[in-house]
């Protein structure tokens, strides 16, 4: 099940699940609750060309806070693609242990999809 966030910090509109009048996905934890049974695992779709780790770490940070409830009943979650991790500089170490906390606070396995690369 792909699920929209309700927020990204993506500047290309046209894959932002966020801007006025996305259908990218299921919006309210309610409804996606009421087929958790059903399902073991979601995709946030939340990152596009998301080279800033701050960007990145805000939006982990609203994913746990409003949809909590729902991945602890969860096996698995995708972030999706679009984090620029491979761009030089970029705070891996910071990266690893913010996956490696979510993962343990609502015990899922964490997946990426493959994006950028050098």
């Amino acid at each position: 099940m792909r699920v929209n966030p309700g927020v990204s910090h993506s500047d290309f509109d046209l894959a932002d699940p966020a801007r006025k009048c996305s259908r990218l996905g299921a919006t309210d934890p309610a409804e996606i609750n009421g087929v958790s049974d059903a399902i073991s695992g979601v995709m946030f779709h939340c990152n596009c060309e998301n080279d800033n780790f701050e960007k990145f770490s805000a939006i982990l940070d609203h994913i746990g806070r409003r949809f909590g409830p729902l991945l602890k009943k969860l096996n698995w979650v995708s972030l999706g693609g679009g984090i620029f991790f491979t761009k030089e500089g970029y705070p891996l170490d910071a990266f690893c242990e913010k996956l490696k906390d979510f993962a343990k606070r609502f015990d899922v396995q964490v997946y990426l999809e493959p994006g950028e690369a050098p």
